[in-house]
């Protein structure tokens, strides 16, 4: 979908080869973290906020919970989004002041790398963010600017627009064309677009990053939390005074504004705003997950807390500063109090919160937040604590009895220890790739059949990280970020684009059609009278499900059952049923009183009569199967179709001894070409013109950025020589 593949980050993963490919993605971690500090310290010093602003707002942005906390679950393409903004916003600002049109070239090569290598939501953010910047810009310089001076901007930011578009075609275009066949191309409702939504209640958390518990202490509304939002104590204060004290600034106005606006939009459903940008903004109905949207409100609060620190810095209205900071940590006191005595009380009310849900996750819910709450105590010790030393820092300052550097250093140790004491929770250690990727004992038996198959991996635990790719073997699991819609409807996970196979657990006669082999389940215990009710009944259920296939493996962890129905790879059939829609094609499969040996099910009629006889003895060979092209070699006996256990997709086309011919939707998500008796040379071969046009886009694009570059560099070198 939008993978980094055609990003320069792939030739770093091209260079160290597929083994170090997480050693890659740890380096180019520790390459983002920093060019995101780096970029927004540049952004601050344009904006004249002076040299420590700047640093503190580099090293807040790089270390807040919306970047490094991406780490845990692997996010690097959420992790580089949120690290080229900065500099995305720079080059507007800079292209609006110096009305030059490079800069706008490089706002596109900046964006382009984001929206290649990064996160298509959160780079689709940013860009709102910068045409909202940009016409900010252009309102506040149009004394300035003039008429002329602003059409001339908006025509290069145009420019760079379509500079960008040029760039990205090679992976979007083909995407874009494409987007209704898979599972996210149809809007799926204000539900599906409102699901992870940013809970109210974990706006505490941006105060007390404990309260709705870090980790597998999270009890919150969502179903599971692998990240945090929080940017720490001392942004929060300098938020504070960079709200009350420096609000005539147009730049803290708009930064507020837009934060708050953003906050809105990642609570999503939880308040009436989200249905506004719902039925407004451009492809928001495409999205879920609107929390995504909250490292913006990270973004705006650096921004603002940078001109909170140049207040201070510059001793003004310093008797109201240290009182606001006062009130700060009053409020923090009140609500510590609160968190200590009214336990019960706190618990009480969140029984009826968590009502809604189903017993059992009402329990776990309600059961992880009594765990989580003496860490939720101590972490409130710990802001208190935390707030408390910032404002003796600054307290000492403003009475002169601190010099500036040590301000800042004292500062700046408290806001990365109070970060870092968050962040660290989030950077795992893993095994070496060598180790990690170790053959298991299920790799270790399937390796031993060199035939052309799938597996079912049921229960098998390590479907998603790649393993079974790396070794060869091909999967009917797996994840995909825009899986084909027929073949998720066909398994049974309808809109999802997760691997829930529903239909082939309740009709393992699927598991067939799809050239699934082996199905890998979990070792069953023979005794179960130490099991509860629940449980036994469960290990009774599967039992009966694997019992209609061979079990081949009886590992510590794992057993593998063959599927001795499996139908192969491709495979020659001799008659036809047509249905008129593909819902009454889906049921008749369901039923599973067909052979789909003997007959192929289509969604149009094809220019072929029903055969007389079924004669059989027919004989398909695969020659070459790679990605994009596959050779088959047939031995008809009778006029009918080679069915190719693949997904149906309009790109793949078929040449049937040289002659372009109709690839048929079969059997819901297949393919079908049509053959008359005799030997036939069949090739399948991908072929998207697409990709054609947006490969040629992007490197009109690329050359573009290129020349921009080299005509900076020798400008610069003029001027400087």
């Amino acid at each position: 979908f939008f993978s980094d593949h055609l990003s320069p980050n792939t030739l770093l993963y091209i260079v160290s080869g597929p083994t170090n490919v997480h050693t890659v993605r740890v380096f180019l971690f520790v390459i983002y973290t920093f060019l995101a500090g780096f970029g927004i310290y540049l952004l601050l010093k344009e904006m004249k906020l002076g040299i420590f602003p700047s640093i503190m707002g580099g090293l807040c942005y790089m270390f807040s919970g919306s970047f490094i906390s991406t780490t845990y679950a692997g996010h690097l393409g959420r992790a580089i989004s949120v690290s080229l903004l900065p500099l995305m916003l720079l080059f507007i600002l800079k292209g609006v002041r110096r009305r030059k049109f490079f800069y706008f070239v490089f706002f596109a090569g900046i964006t382009s790398l984001a929206f290649l290598a990064g996160h298509f939501q959160m780079t689709y953010y940013a860009v709102g963010f910068s045409i909202f910047f940009l016409i900010f810009l252009l309102f506040g310089e149009r004394k300035t600017l003039k008429i002329k001076g602003v059409l001339k901007v908006l025509s290069l930011f145009i420019i760079g627009i379509i500079v960008l578009g040029m760039i990205v075609s090679v992976s979007f275009l083909p995407v874009y064309r494409n987007l209704s066949f898979g599972a996210r191309g149809q809007t799926k409702g204000y539900e599906y677009t409102t699901s992870w939504s940013m809970p109210t209640a974990e706006l505490i958390d941006l105060f007390v990053p404990e309260f709705s518990g870090i980790k597998e202490h999270y009890w919150g509304g969502n179903y599971f939390k692998l990240h945090s939002e929080y940017f720490g104590i001392l942004p929060l204060i300098l938020l504070l005074i960079g709200v009350f004290f420096c609000f005539k600034d147009r730049n803290v106005k708009f930064f507020f504004f837009f934060g708050v606006a953003a906050l809105f939009l990642a609570l999503g459903k939880n308040t009436p705003i989200f249905k506004i940008a719902y039925y407004v903004l451009p492809a928001i109905k495409k999205f879920r997950a609107p929390a995504l949207i909250f490292y913006l409100v990270t973004f705006s609060v650096t921004v603002i807390a940078a001109f909170g620190l140049k207040r201070i810095l510059e001793r003004k209205d310093s008797k109201k500063i240290i009182i606001s900071i006062l009130l700060f940590i009053g409020c923090y006191l009140i609500f510590g109090f609160i968190a200590v005595v009214g336990k019960e009380g706190v618990i009480t009310f969140l029984k009826s919160h968590f009502s809604y849900l189903q017993l059992p996750q009402s329990a776990s819910k309600l059961k992880a937040f009594t765990e989580n709450y003496p860490l939720f105590i101590k972490g409130l010790g710990k802001s208190i604590i935390i707030s408390i030393v910032c404002f003796v820092l600054i307290l000492l300052f403003q009475k002169e009895r601190l010099k500036t550097i040590y301000l800042m250093l004292g500062l700046l140790m408290v806001m990365l220890f109070d970060q870092w004491f968050i962040e660290k929770r989030f950077l795992a250690d893993v095994p070496h790739p060598s180790e990690y990727y170790k053959k298991d004992e299920v790799i270790k038996f399937l390796d031993n059949d060199k035939n052309l198959f799938r597996i079912f991996p049921l229960h098998y635990r390590r479907s998603n990280d790649g393993i079974l790719i790396l070794n060869g073997i091909q999967s009917l699991g797996g994840y995909h970020p825009n899986p084909i819609r027929r073949y998720q409807e066909l398994i049974g996970a309808g809109e999802s684009v997760m691997f829930s196979p529903m239909n082939l657990i309740e009709y393992p006669k699927m598991i067939n059609i799809l050239n699934g082999k082996y199905v890998i389940g979990v070792s069953l215990p023979s005794d179960t009278l130490r099991f509860d009710e629940r449980t036994r009944a469960a290990i009774k259920q599967w039992r009966l499900y694997y019992s209609r296939f061979n079990k081949v493996y009886q590992g510590s962890q794992y057993a593998i059952y063959e599927n001795q129905d499996c139908i192969p790879r491709a495979f020659f059939v001799e008659d036809y049923k047509v249905f008129k829609d593909k819902d009454s094609l889906l049921q008749f499969m369901k039923k599973g009183k067909f052979n789909p040996l003997q007959t192929v099910l289509l969604e149009e009629k094809p220019d072929i009569p029903h055969p007389d006889t079924i004669l059989g003895g027919s004989l398909v060979s695969i020659e070459d199967y790679n990605a994009n092209r596959i050779h088959i070699e047939v031995d008809a006996k009778n006029r009918g179709f080679l069915v190719l256990c693949e997904n149906y997709y309009p790109r793949w086309h078929s040449y049937v001894d040289g002659k372009k011919t109709e690839v048929y939707l079969a059997n819901y998500t297949l393919r079908a070409v049509p053959l008359d008796a005799g030997k036939h040379s069949v090739f399948f071969v991908y072929e998207d013109t697409s990709y054609t046009i947006g490969k040629t886009l992007s490197i009109i694009g690329l050359i573009i950025l290129l020349f921009s570059f080299i005509f900076q560099f020798l400008r610069r070198k003029e001027i400087l020589g």
